[in-house]
């Protein structure tokens, strides 16, 4: 039994320049044109702001497609740029990592990718029977 509901890929990127993961500007025309080469609509855009919080401050923003939607989240003080893309169909993760290499220039970079729903499935058949059993109250 396989349900596999879509594609989920993360990128993690550290030794980035801070003043690459402040600009609001940068970040948003980046995630359009990315969006745009990963095959979601024309009309997406995205929602992007600047948090502050205890100790830890940055950007956050996402990009929604009806099938699709990408969140990015930064960390300048750290160095550390965090892309996740879930979609309906594969994503050429190759094609996502070059772009993120040229446009912040990371010192490493990690990707790691999961078929959404494919977990869940394993996890429910190996744990049917602890459902399945009658449940005893004290």
């Amino acid at each position: 039994m396989s349900s596999i509901n879509g594609t989920h890929s993360s990128f993690e990127l550290s030794g980035i320049a801070p003043e690459k993961l402040t600009d609001i500007a940068g970040l948003s025309s980046f995630i359009c044109n990315l969006a745009k080469n990963i095959g979601f609509s024309s009309q997406a855009l995205p929602q992007l702001f600047q948090y502050k919080g205890e100790g830890v401050w940055g950007v956050t923003g996402v990009i929604k497609d009806d099938q699709a939607h990408l969140s990015i989240h930064t960390f300048p003080d750290q160095g550390k740029f965090f892309l996740g893309v879930y979609a309906a169909s594969e994503i050429a993760e190759q094609d996502v990592l070059q772009q993120l290499m040229a446009a912040f220039n990371p010192a490493k970079h990690q990707v790691t990718h999961f078929d959404q729903g494919e977990e869940l499935d394993q996890i429910v058949a190996a744990e049917s029977g602890l459902v399945e059993r009658p449940r005893i109250y004290h």
